[in-house]
């Protein structure tokens, strides 16, 4: 089954970089922040998640407070794998905002509506809904990640590659 698509398209921005990230090499995601791009490595290197789709719907929500409507369009859907998992326990494909802490904090009250809005439309679609700034994307894991990701496109000569192998699993641990 093919993975929804955008329902908004993402376009240059002169206030922060944007651009289109090659998940897996199969296709482009676009991110609008180096933040959102960070997300999109990590999701790229985690091999539990099946797809990302950018700006993956649209949800309509009433302010409390001017009463009138908007439209609120989330940054991402995160579909998962299986995996050894019996369908049963099955993971929730996940909506997520990404946002820099300082913003979502200062915008708190501010933004709420529309978060809670898309916690009720992920909870209607058996979907989760979590904000995620710099705590969740720019960590230790996004470091090694950054760090290996130098040695992906390199070529070795397959004996050194066998060597570094047999040495491994001699060792037991590496």
């Amino acid at each position: 089954m093919p993975l929804p698509t955008s329902v908004r398209n993402i376009g240059p921005t002169r206030r922060s970089v944007s651009g289109y990230y090659a998940f897996r090499g199969e296709e482009s995601i676009a991110f609008e922040s180096t933040l959102e791009r960070d997300f999109l490595i990590k999701a790229d290197f985690d091999v539990s998640v099946l797809g990302v789709i950018s700006q993956p719907c649209e949800i309509p929500f009433h302010h409390p407070v001017t009463g009138r409507r908007y439209t609120y369009t989330p940054d991402y859907l995160v579909y998962y794998r299986l995996g050894n998992r019996d369908y049963r326990d099955y993971p929730k494909p996940l909506l997520v905002e990404v946002k820099p802490r300082e913003k979502w904090q200062a915008h708190w009250r501010e933004w709420s509506p529309k978060w809670k809005a898309a916690m009720r439309h992920a909870s209607n679609e058996g979907w989760s809904f979590s904000i995620h700034d710099e705590s969740r994307i720019r960590d230790k894991t996004l470091d090694n990640i950054t760090f290996l990701a130098r040695y992906k496109r390199m070529v070795f000569p397959s004996v050194e590659s066998q060597a570094v192998l047999n040495t491994v699993r001699e060792m037991g641990v590496a």
